[in-house]
C-alpha cells in the first residue's frame, strides 16, 4: 500500500516537473512544447541507462546549480553593502484595539501565526520523499561510514545554501515573487537571468530523472516486465498529467503530497525504531 502510493506520488510530481520545464522555458520567452520536450528526452536518456544515467546528470547539474547560486547571492550581498542602509521612517502609532492581520492557518488573530512553520514541514517533507528513489538504491552501495559522512556533507551544503538563498531573497525584497531567486538574477542582466534560469530547468530535470527512475524499478520489480518497458510507461503516465498545467498541479498536488509526506516519513521512523527494538530484545 505504501510503496503504491509513493508510485502515485512520484508520477503526479514529475507530471508537475514536465509542465513546470515547459513554465521555465516560457517565462525566458520560449516555447513552453520545447521545455517539456527536451526534458523528456533527456529524462528518457538518463533513465534508460539506470543509476549510472540518473547519477551522471546530476554530476553534471548540481555543481552548476550550486555555483551559480553562489555567485547570485555574492553579487546580491556586494551589492546591498555598496548602498547605505537608508534610516526607516518613524513607525506610526500602533492602536491597541485594532485587529491584528488574520492567521494564515486558522483564521483568527495572532500576527504571522505558525503558517510558516507548517510550509516549511510540508517542504521539507515533499523533498524528503523525491530523495527516497535515487538514496535508497545509492545506500544499498556504500558503507555506513560513508553514508553517515556524506549526509553531513550534504546536510550542510544545504543548510548553507539554503541560508545564502534567503538572505539574496531577503535583501532583495523578492520574498513574495512565485520565482525569486530568478527575479534577483534579473537584476544583474538579461544573460546572467537567461543562464540561472536554464539551470532551474536543469533542477526541474533532475527531479523528473530521480522521479523516474524510482517508478520505473517499482513498476519492473512489482509487475515482472522490463525496466526500459516500465520507464516507457511511467513517462506517458507522467506526460498525460502534465497536460493539466503547471499552476493547477501545483496548487492541488503540492500540499497534499506533502502531507502526505510527513505520514509517510512518520512510518518510515516509526518501522525504523520498531525494527531497532526488536532487534535488541532478540539479543
Amino acid at each position: 500500500m505504501v510503496d503504491l502510493a509513493l508510485t502515485i506520488f512520484l508520477m503526479g510530481i514529475t507530471g508537475v516537473m514536465f509542465a513546470g520545464a515547459g513554465a521555465s522555458f516560457q517565462a525566458l520567452g520560449w516555447p513552453a512544447f520545447a521545455g517539456t520536450a527536451l526534458t523528456l528526452i533527456i529524462t528518457f536518456v538518463a533513465v534508460w541507462s539506470g543509476l549510472r544515467g540518473v547519477m551522471a546528470v546530476n554530476a553534471i547539474v548540481v555543481p552548476i546549480m550550486l555555483s551559480f547560486t553562489v555567485i547570485i547571492c555574492l553579487l546580491t550581498l556586494i551589492s546591498h553593502s555598496a548602498v547605505p542602509t537608508p534610516v526607516p521612517a518613524p513607525m506610526a502609532p500602533v492602536d491597541p484595539i485594532a485587529p491584528t492581520a488574520p492567521d494564515a492557518i486558522g483564521g483568527g488573530g495572532g500576527g504571522a501565526g505558525w503558517a510558516w512553520l507548517w510550509a516549511a514541514a510540508i517542504y521539507v517533507s515533499y523533498n524528503m520523499i523525491l530523495s527516497f528513489p535515487v538514496l535508497v538504491p545509492l545506500g544499498q552501495l556504500a558503507s555506513r561510514s560513508k553514508l553517515i559522512t556524506a549526509g553531513v556533507l550534504a546536510g550542510g551544503t544545504l543548510g548553507l545554501m539554503g541560508t545564502a538563498v534567503f538572505m539574496a531573497i531577503y535583501l532583495s525584497r523578492a520574498v513574495m515573487l512565485e520565482v525569486p531567486l530568478l527575479h534577483v538574477a534579473a537584476r544583474y542582466g538579461r544573460p546572467l537571468q537567461v543562464l540561472y534560469g536554464i539551470v532551474v530547468w536543469g533542477e526541474i530535470m533532475t527531479t523528473a530523472v530521480g522521479n523516474i527512475f524510482g517508478v520505473a524499478r517499482r513498476f519492473a520489480a512489482d509487475s515482472k516486465i522490463p525496466y526500459r518497458l516500465a520507464v516507457g510507461i511511467a513517462i506517458t503516465v507522467s506526460l498525460l498529467i502534465s497536460r493539466f498545467g503547471f499552476a493547477a498541479l501545483v496548487g492541488n498536488l503540492y500540499p497534499f503530497f506533502g502531507w502526505a509526506g510527513i505520514i509517510f516519513a512518520s512510518i518510515v521512523l516509526c518501522r525504523a525504531a520498531y525494527l531497532r527494538i526488536h532487534a535488541k530484545t532478540r539479543r
